[in-house]
């Protein structure tokens, strides 16, 4: 059967019960599965965690159509940590930001503060802190 004859909504269907990482696999199908399987809502429960060896991707990565849902992002140690909050920040969806561990005293305690009241969820466990940053 051609995956032509397959109506977007049953395809949706199927993407729905896949994991992420079959998900991405199965956008490499066909043009039609991508745009299909680029839907946020499929990517919903995605975790986005940015480290040193994957941070180079953020700016396609964040930019994605797929990745517009995506609601939890986990900051490593990584550098040049305030251009990453900076985009961040612009990401709509994101409801829980996790930076435990990671030195911010770099980053303007305005942008801390915009983050930290654009989120449900933050977690700054072991984090490197300044104290204008704590009060902002």
């Amino acid at each position: 059967m051609s995956d032509s004859l397959l109506p977007p909504e049953l395809l949706h269907l199927i993407f729905r019960q896949l994991a992420p990482r079959h998900l991405k696999t199965a956008l490499l199908v066909s043009s039609r599965w991508r745009q299909v399987g680029e839907a946020p809502g499929l990517w919903r429960d995605v975790h986005l965690r940015l480290t040193r060896e994957n941070v180079r991707l953020l700016p396609g990565v964040l930019g994605a159509r797929r990745m517009a849902a995506v609601r939890e992002v986990t900051i490593e140690d990584v550098e040049g940590v305030e251009e990453l909050l900076l985009a961040v920040s612009r990401h709509r969806g994101l409801t829980q930001l996790n930076l435990s561990g990671t030195d911010l005293t770099s980053v303007e305690a305005e942008l801390l503060a915009r983050l930290v009241h654009g989120v449900d969820r933050l977690e700054v466990e072991a984090a490197k802190l300044t104290t204008q940053q704590i009060e902002a």
